[in-house]
């Protein structure tokens, strides 16, 4: 019930075509898909994190839906956008 329920609610999916972001279903979502996460956002699939809106470039994630700890985990400093 709660896969139905998660794959069928929007994600903000980029489209190569027209460069924007457009919501459409995350079970439309394939390999290679960019998508814009915001706060609060849940996250029914595995994602690699490419860029942080926060200044100190952390990005703080929640479990919580998983396996019921309702703490952040340890922030994840990206580095990646320094390289690219």
């Amino acid at each position: 019930m709660y896969d139905l329920e998660y794959n069928n609610s929007k994600a903000n999916l980029f489209n190569s075509i027209t460069k924007t972001f457009e919501d459409d279903k995350w079970k439309n979502l394939t390999v290679g898909s960019v998508i814009k996460v915001l706060k609060n956002d849940i996250l029914p699939a595995d994602l690699i994190v490419l860029k942080s809106s926060n200044d100190s470039g952390f990005c703080y994630l929640s479990t919580s839906n998983l396996d019921g700890y309702l703490f952040l985990l340890m922030p994840i400093i990206l580095f990646l956008e320094k390289v690219l």
